[in-house]
């Protein structure tokens, strides 16, 4: 069976576009209060997003605190890329034969998936 290569990556424009996602289903779903228990929580230094309204301004100072918190944590980071790369070999196999039982052997995509 020919299954997909999974890389896993850390890519911080990509964090940064989620945060708006988030914030954004936040705002629809009347859920702000999640964004306070998953993320300001861990990151506190960022609760002042929720207080500018320009998205440039925003965007400028969120991307600030993401390039210097990987470059910070870079060496945890890649370290933890490891570990989920160790784990996830463990198990790739019995969700590919999951996903190909339950998808009834669609063929996977070709080449690179980009997320979002």
């Amino acid at each position: 069976m020919r299954i997909p290569n999974i890389k896993f990556l850390i890519k911080p424009k990509e964090d940064i576009l989620i945060y708006f996602i988030f914030e954004k289903e936040a705002k629809i779903f009347d859920r702000e209060h999640i964004m306070d228990v998953y993320f300001f929580k861990n990151h506190p230094t960022l609760r002042m997003l929720k207080k500018i309204k320009n998205k440039k301004k925003k965007e400028k100072l969120l991307s600030d605190y993401v390039v210097d918190y990987y470059r910070k944590h870079n060496v945890l980071m890649q370290k933890r890329i490891e570990e989920i790369e160790e784990r996830w070999n463990k198990v790739k196999y019995k969700f590919f034969n999951l996903a190909n039982k339950l998808f009834q052997n669609y063929p996977w995509p070709q080449g690179l998936i980009q997320p979002l």
